[in-house]
């Protein structure tokens, strides 16, 4: 009947109500009106309430609907937090509605999700909200993401807010040793700064340089990260420095000290191959077998008959833990009989001999020995550090009875 009013009322997320304007009844089942529907209004199902004059409203749910606008988000600000922050921040950008939500979602090496608490739409370009870091977020470059009641995340164009991370250090890594060739399935690595996505490596030797990459990292909290290492069969024995790497940046940050030992398991010399050769000859392919054979192990031989000589092998090319090929190059006053073979590891402080005379000189030495039957075979003692050229036999023969000293 004429004098109607028309209003509606509802939202998701709130309530707005509205008035219309302007009714103007067509027939006893239709009639026409104007609605403003504000920017801020609620959007979604509105009940549509009808009243004659002096009569009580009338309803019909969800006969009208607010339609979301689009939000668009171009900044944040502060735009940065160290991870396990909490703070206040200010999201601007368009359509902005009652009801929005913000989050925030990025970082490198993995991906983080935070959702904001407590937003608060100042109005249709400008919202804040409290943003809690969690303290194992990835670091690194994060979208910022806005949602109006009804509709569907928005995110920003590019990342506009940065998660950041301290610089971690190491101070200490379980278990501290390994032999070669070993896989450690569970070690922990201990420091500081350490975020989800932390990367592990090991450096060292002594007589090279191995690297080992870590697998399998996990974060565990700010201070450790555990991780698997295995550790070639042909990796220098010594002491490793232990390197992190949280993601977002590409430098490695190496512990104070070397932390991680890759030990030399005691070496043994069985056979060498030639097993001879004449005074003056060189054995460019020499295998020598035995155990306990690392990355930069050393080989000499020394022995002979009426006097000692000691020949330092070059060119020593690990093989395998029971085998190492070296070039052997004999002078031509070596004393010729059996020698024993000796073996070190990088880090041995002494070299391992084998149990027999493994090798032979054949032939004399230019005759510069005296007669083999006339004096007592020296007792062979290890090699000491290589010295420059062969030494004469007139300053390896011991005196009678003596042992040779090199």
């Amino acid at each position: 009947m004429a004098g109607a009013e028309v209003a509606v009322k509802g939202g998701t997320g709130g309530t707005t109500t509205v008035y219309a304007t302007g009714e103007t009844v067509l027939s006893a089942t239709q009639l026409r009106c104007t609605l403003s529907v504000p920017a801020n209004a609620y959007p979604g199902p509105y009940t549509v309430f009808v009243r004659n004059p002096g009569g009580g409203w009338i309803s019909k749910a969800a006969a009208f609907t607010v339609v979301p606008p689009v939000p668009t988000v171009t900044a944040i600000s502060p735009a940065s937090a160290a991870r396990g922050a909490t703070g206040t921040y200010t999201v601007t950008g368009t359509n902005f509605v009652a009801g929005a939500q913000v989050a925030i979602q990025g970082g490198t090496g993995g991906t983080t999700t935070v959702y904001a608490t407590a937003e608060n739409v100042v109005n249709a370009n400008t919202l804040t909200c409290t943003l809690a870091i969690p303290a194992g977020a990835y670091p690194g470059g994060y979208y910022v993401y806005v949602q109006n009641p009804g509709g569907s995340w928005k995110p920003s164009a590019t990342p506009i807010f940065t998660v950041t991370s301290p610089a971690p250090t190491v101070t200490a890594i379980a278990p501290a040793s390994a032999l070669p060739g070993t896989g450690l399935a569970t070690v922990t690595v201990t420091g500081t700064g350490f975020v989800a996505g932390t990367e592990v490596a090991i450096q060292g030797g002594t007589g090279g340089t191995t690297t080992v990459y870590a697998t399998g990292e996990a974060f565990v909290s700010a201070t450790q990260v555990r991780c698997a290492l295995s550790v070639p069969a042909n990796a220098y024995p010594g002491g490793y420095y232990v390197y992190v790497r949280n993601p977002g940046t590409s430098t490695w940050t190496r512990s104070a000290t070397t932390l991680f030992t890759v030990t030399a398991p005691a070496s043994t010399v069985t056979a060498i191959s030639p097993a001879s050769a004449a005074p003056g000859a060189t054995l460019t392919t020499v295998t020598v077998t035995g155990t306990g054979f690392t990355n930069g192990v050393q080989v000499a031989i020394q022995g002979g008959t009426g006097g000692t000589t000691t020949v330092y092998a070059t060119g020593e090319t690990w093989l395998s833990p029971t085998q190492v090929r070296c070039t052997l190059t004999l002078p031509a006053n070596a004393f010729p009989g059996g020698y024993y073979v000796f073996v070190r590891n990088p880090t041995a402080g002494s070299y391992t001999k084998s149990a027999t005379r493994l090798f032979t000189v054949t032939g004399a030495a230019g005759g510069s020995a005296a007669a083999a039957d006339a004096r007592p075979a020296p007792v062979p003692i290890p090699p000491g550090e290589p010295t420059a050229g062969p030494v004469a036999p007139a300053d390896l023969r011991p005196a009678e009875g003596s042992v040779a000293a090199v």
